[in-house]
């Protein structure tokens, strides 16, 4: 997750195939632009759908949702290659859907309407985009024990998701036996392929898994293509699709916590990038690649999708390719903003079966609380920080288990916050941390050129 920049070293740039200032060519920069957008394209494309599957969205407005994630991550991905101005920095840094923001603003949008989510996800890239120059001053309260333990919280939140979608949850195979086989498959191939595929194509074994798995379903007869065939060839995103609403004081606070938490995981990305490419990880381009990124959610929620964030697995691959141009971002951001302008894509993207999207997920999920413990294992040094781990574990999974009856004494905002479990748990461990002296400890090292 959260990686601690460093200062860059020549013989890292001395080993790419392509420096950050080359230009590969159109030939080329599109074929790199396809294996970026390939790392990015299940999670990017799937969280418009699992959130649209959450509110109970009709499949004309997934589609909406779908189109309108591809073209935001492309523009904010385009920003962090090109830069404008103050916004981007300048790197091969690839921008995709954050995962762990689906449940709560599900839950929120079930409760006040996708407009109070549009509202909420604008307002919180804003905040990224703005807090992103002064974020080496806050991020002294996110140390390696904060991070983890909220990342490993909304993994933990997030299985069960993935494991009710594999079963065929708000789909008419619900409980049948041929949603439970397709999604055990879908998890046995995703564990294989990532297992046994090397280099780049076991990079994307989640995608291949799904493929796999999604045509497998078609003759199962669990595929339904009939929005395919509805949807238009070419179609432009709209704005504010579900209007604006005004979502409660908690909710606002919940979102913004997690987009805090974001902020500091893409400022780890920017500078990890910095790393591989070979340049020095300043402030200042840190700045203007956390403004991108934050842009990128407020186009987004302008959009009425999901929050934006730099996106891990691109790191994976800018070192298997060795590829280190700012062209890539160039490349896979025009090509995504491409895929979000034909609905018939966008279309597609929904027609694949809950237990192939749950078996995949269920994957996905696991990983990320198994990087939230990867996070923490050099964070649990002490009685202390074993404390404000076990308390903040314990008080986000018991509410997010604790039966609803036994909170009806409480406003539905308080209520929502409470059994999403990453909230709670992510308060906890923040103030608990600033409370024993964390915020006090000396800040990471702002490796400043």
């Amino acid at each position: 997750m959260l990686t601690q920049a460093g200062t860059a070293t020549e013989p890292a740039a001395d080993q790419l195939l392509y420096r950050l200032e080359d230009n590969p060519g159109p030939v080329q920069g599109v074929l790199y632009g396809v294996q970026h957008l390939l790392l990015m394209l299940a999670p990017t494309s799937l969280a418009p759908v699992i959130l649209s599957g959450i509110v109970h969205l009709p499949a004309h407005d997934t589609v909406i949702l779908v189109s309108a994630t591809m073209v935001a991550a492309g523009i904010a991905t385009m920003l962090q290659g090109q830069g404008l101005g103050r916004v981007g920095a300048r790197l091969p840094i690839v921008q995709g859907a954050e995962l762990f923001f689906i449940p709560p603003l599900g839950a929120i949008a079930l409760q006040a309407g996708m407009g109070a989510l549009a509202t909420l996800v604008a307002a919180g890239g804003l905040m990224v985009a703005i807090l992103g120059q002064f974020f080496f001053k806050v991020r002294r309260f996110f140390p390696p024990l904060v991070v983890g333990t909220v990342i490993t919280l909304i993994g933990v939140y997030l299985i069960p998701v993935g494991a009710g979608l594999m079963l065929g949850q708000g789909g008419r195979f619900y409980g049948t036996a041929d949603a439970f086989i397709l999604g055990v498959l879908t998890v046995i191939l995703i564990v294989a392929m990532s297992f046994y595929l090397k280099g780049f194509a076991g990079s994307v074994s989640i995608l291949l898994g799904i493929v796999v798995a999604y045509l497998v379903a078609i003759p199962m007869r669990m595929v339904d293509f009939a929005p395919v065939v509805s949807a238009a060839w070419i179609g432009l995103p709209r704005v504010l699709p579900f209007g604006l609403a005004l979502p409660t004081g908690v909710d606002v606070a919940v979102i913004l916590v997690l987009f805090v938490v974001a902020g500091i995981e893409a400022l780890g990305y920017v500078a990890a990038t910095c790393e591989l490419v070979g340049v020095a990880p300043t402030s200042d381009r840190i700045a203007r690649g956390l403004f991108a990124n934050g842009l990128g959610s407020f186009v987004s929620g302008i959009l009425g999708s999901t929050p934006m964030t730099a996106y891990a697995q691109n790191l994976s691959a800018l070192g298997v390719t060795r590829v280190g141009t700012r062209y890539v971002s160039l490349y896979a951001g025009a090509l995504m903003i491409l895929m979000g302008l034909v609905p018939k894509f966008d279309a597609l993207v929904t027609t694949i079966p809950a237990p192939v999207l749950g078996g995949g997920l269920l994957v996905l999920f696991g990983t990320v609380a198994g990087v939230g413990v990867r996070t923490l294992a050099g964070a649990l040094r002490g009685q202390r920080e074993l404390l404000i781990f076990a308390t903040s574990l314990a008080l986000g999974v018991g509410f997010a288990l604790a039966p609803s009856a036994g909170l009806r004494f409480m406003p539905p905002s308080f209520r929502i916050a409470l059994q999403t479990g990453v909230a709670i748990g992510a308060l906890t461990v923040i103030v608990l941390n600033a409370a024993a002296g964390g915020a006090r400890g000396r800040p990471q090292t702002d490796a400043a050129g």
